[in-house]
């Protein structure tokens, strides 16, 4: 929203928090897989059944603040996670999601990187 409005980015803590990005169609593909499982549940109930799956794509790890790459032309400004949260809030630096299960139970492999996805947002 900041971008639309040309605001100020807000970098939390310096914007060193790690997180990935995962393609709109992965996605709703691993939710198609999910609902076709549950009604394949009679066949084979350990497939799916009680398990949490994470959607993400662990391969497209990004920094807040990317140094290096070409500047925005939107101004970034520097926030404490306390200010940006609020009291009490606990986070990981490190947001990465663990697709072993969802790999393992329903044979979802993702196929979009970073740079694809946005090339495809964009175009």
């Amino acid at each position: 929203m900041n971008l639309l409005r040309r605001d100020p980015l807000k970098l939390v803590d310096g914007g060193q928090s790690q997180r990935t990005f995962v393609y709109i169609k992965d996605v709703i593909e691993a939710v198609m897989l999910m609902i076709q499982c549950r009604a394949l549940l009679q066949e084979n109930p350990a497939t799916a059944n009680g398990h949490i799956f994470n959607v993400g794509n662990p391969n497209n790890e990004v920094y807040a603040n990317v140094s290096g790459e070409p500047k925005l032309e939107t101004p970034t400004i520097d926030v404490s996670s306390q200010e940006f949260y609020g009291v009490g809030y606990d986070d990981s630096d490190k947001g990465i999601p663990d697709m072993t299960i969802i790999n393992k139970q329903l044979a979802m492999y993702l196929s979009f990187t970073s740079s694809l996805t946005c090339l495809t947002s964009v175009t």
